[in-house]
C-alpha cells in the first residue's frame, strides 16, 4: 500500500491511520477533541482526486473502529483513543454517484423490492 497523504504527529493530537479498500492509506493528524465529523470533513478536503472515487461530502464517509461505525457528533476521546495514540482506522467511502445509482437500482422501474430477514432464536 502507498501512502497518499502524511502529516507528522501532534503533542496534544491522534495519528490516525486511515485505511481504504482498495489498499491505499491517508494518514492525518487530529487534536484529541475533534469530532468524528470534523475528521470527516477533513479528509474530503485532502482526498485523492484520481483513482479512489470523488468524495464531496462528510455524509459519504464512514470511519470505522474496532468493528464499529464511529458516531460523527463524538469526538476522538469519547470514542475512547488517547493522545499520542497511533491508530489505524478502516474508512468506507461511498461517492454520491455510486450512492444514487445503487438507488436508482434498487428502485427498478416500479417493481417492489422484497427484504428477506432470518430470526435465529
Amino acid at each position: 500500500a502507498s501512502e497518499l497523504f502524511v502529516q507528522p504527529m501532534a503533542a496534544d493530537g491522534v495519528d490516525v491511520r486511515f485505511l481504504l479498500v482498495d489498499g491505499h492509506t491517508l494518514q492525518e493528524t487530529f487534536p484529541i477533541w475533534t469530532t468524528i465529523q470534523d475528521a470527516k470533513i477533513k479528509l474530503v478536503s485532502v482526498w485523492p482526486k484520481e483513482g479512489h472515487g470523488t468524495i464531496t461530502s462528510p455524509e459519504e464517509l464512514k470511519i470505522i473502529h474496532s468493528g464499529r461505525v464511529l458516531d460523527p457528533t463524538k469526538t476522538f476521546e469519547a470514542c475512547n483513543i488517547t493522545v499520542g495514540q497511533s491508530v489505524t482506522m478502516h474508512l468506507s467511502a461511498r461517492p454520491a454517484s455510486v450512492s444514487q445509482e445503487a438507488d436508482t437500482a434498487a428502485s427498478g422501474k416500479g417493481q417492489v423490492t422484497e427484504a428477506k430477514c432470518c430470526t435465529i432464536l
